[in-house]
């Protein structure tokens, strides 16, 4: 079940102190999901990219008519090597190319909640997409 914690918060808590918080055996699930999402960006397959994000993301991509497979691809996302999960509880954090991406746990599966986020200096990340 997902938490009610509104995705900027969890955000913000994740560029803060998650030393030592990290969860154990998910990080390989998280890894998996991430490097799936990665490779569909990669590869051009917008369908499989939104197939990776809960449904609030892929509501958030999809404008003027069009589906969130085909503006997925145009958000800029590059795709990348996924390394260094860290996880939280239901939610968690991947670096994927030179960017990062938040996870939570959704249906008894790990999907992207928030993709090509960068750090801004003590604020919430900046994300290309976001649930």
């Amino acid at each position: 079940m997902l938490r009610t914690v509104s995705l900027p918060i969890a955000v913000t808590l994740a560029g803060t102190a998650l030393a030592g918080c990290a969860g154990s055996g998910a990080g390989g699930d998280v890894e998996a999901v991430a490097s799936a999402f990665s490779e569909a960006i990669r590869d051009g397959d917008g369908g499989g990219a939104c197939a990776r994000l809960v449904p609030k993301a892929q509501s958030s991509v999809e404008s003027g008519g069009s589906s969130c497979a085909q503006q997925i691809l145009e958000l800029g996302l590059t795709g990348g090597a996924v390394r260094d999960p860290e996880v939280w509880g239901q939610w968690a954090r991947v670096h994927i190319g030179g960017d990062t991406a938040f996870l939570t746990q959704w249906a008894q599966t790990w999907r992207i909640a928030a993709a090509g986020c960068r750090p801004r200096r003590e604020r919430p990340y900046d994300c290309e997409l976001e649930a």
